[in-house]
């Protein structure tokens, strides 16, 4: 057969020939009829081009007598597979005649070892069993291979062990989010996977690099900070995982509010609280940038820190260990830069004893 014309070669199941997960023939044992041209071609799985690569086998003379059972190649005694896809172990033999190869999977608990049969469902077994190949695996599928290569009295056995590793998946992916312009805003991506995982972020298409001073990034890069928002920041935000089994993306809109404050739940109730109790006013506001505030009690500016008036972040006023004297008229006003005129809530607190 010339170097330029090839025909496809049908391995039969006898296992004297097959092909090594790295692409190699190999051969249990060497008969004249493999004194051929061969060529290796090979399919790249993104673009579909086609690369070949050819040789020639020039077999000399083939000495009839039998060979001692030898081991070619094995699978490493430890192989990671990934949830979810498919994992190739591997055990060929040399020796004349051919050696017979067998899988099973043994407990190391009661030392037992549990036959594999090629089922084309979970287990399928290739080139005189030369090849396991599991589909689909599971974490089920954790177990120790064990490969038993025969010839005549001879025997030889190499254990595999199977491990399960994972792509990454979200366990918070981007969504929908809005901020208020100025604040110090986290969005937060997280992965779980076999790790390392590494993370970049894109806003509308651009990668966001690491030195860029607008940003903070922390958990390796997945939470992104904005120092200071700004309506420049609106947009569509993708954050990418990686590990080394692969890549996965998510995609979330910010938007930036700007806007006057507004009550949504205004400083309008009057409170009776015995004395000793906790007293709380509710003043919810909402804006953007995020409102000032400033309490009054019977006119008088309430000043921060204090041991009896504590500012909660919603907007609340919280009173603690109430007294007879801390009845009276009660205030929060709430202004940002697109109020000029600030907004005020009273309400009143009476304590008895």
């Amino acid at each position: 057969m010339g170097l330029n014309s090839f025909q496809a070669i049908e391995f039969g199941n006898d296992g004297r020939r097959s092909v090594a997960l790295n692409g190699d023939i190999v051969f249990s044992n060497l008969l004249l009829l493999d004194n051929l041209n061969y060529t290796c071609e090979a399919t790249l799985v993104v673009s579909g081009d086609i690369r070949r690569s050819r040789g020639s086998l020039n077999v000399l003379t083939v000495n009839g007598k039998d060979r001692p059972l030898t081991v070619i190649r094995t699978s490493n005694s430890i192989v990671a597979g990934v949830l979810g896809r498919d994992a190739s172990l591997e055990c060929i033999p040399g020796g004349r005649p051919t050696p017979v190869v067998s899988w099973c999977i043994y407990n190391p608990f009661n030392y037992q070892c549990r036959p594999i049969v090629s089922d084309n469902s979970k287990y399928l077994l290739q080139f005189g069993n030369r090849r396991l190949l599991i589909r689909n695996i599971g974490y089920q599928d954790r177990a120790i291979y064990r490969c038993v290569m025969k010839l005549n009295s001879q025997e030889q056995r190499r254990d595999i062990n199977l491990i399960i590793h994972t792509l990454p998946t979200w366990s918070n992916p981007l969504t929908y989010t809005t901020a208020s312009i100025e604040d110090r805003f986290t969005w937060p991506c997280i992965a779980v996977g076999t790790p390392p995982i590494t993370y970049r972020w894109y806003r509308n298409g651009s990668e966001i690099l690491r030195n860029d001073r607008r940003f903070t990034f922390t958990n390796s890069y997945g939470n992104i900070i904005f120092n200071k928002l700004e309506t420049t920041d609106i947009g569509v935000y993708q954050c990418q995982a990686t590990n080394q089994y692969g890549t996965i993306f998510s995609s979330g809109y910010l938007l930036v509010r700007s806007f006057g404050v507004i009550f949504t739940k205004p400083f309008n109730q009057n409170q009776l609280i015995q004395t000793g109790q906790i007293g709380e006013f509710e003043c919810l506001v909402d804006g953007g940038p995020k409102p000032t505030m400033i309490y009054r009690y019977n006119g008088s500016v309430i000043q921060f820190p204090s041991s009896k008036y504590t500012a909660l972040s919603n907007g609340n006023l919280r009173i603690h260990n109430v007294a007879i004297n801390d009845t009276g008229s009660y205030q929060c006003t709430a202004t940002n830069r697109f109020t000029p005129n600030p907004i005020t809530s009273t309400a009143s607190l009476r304590v008895y004893g």
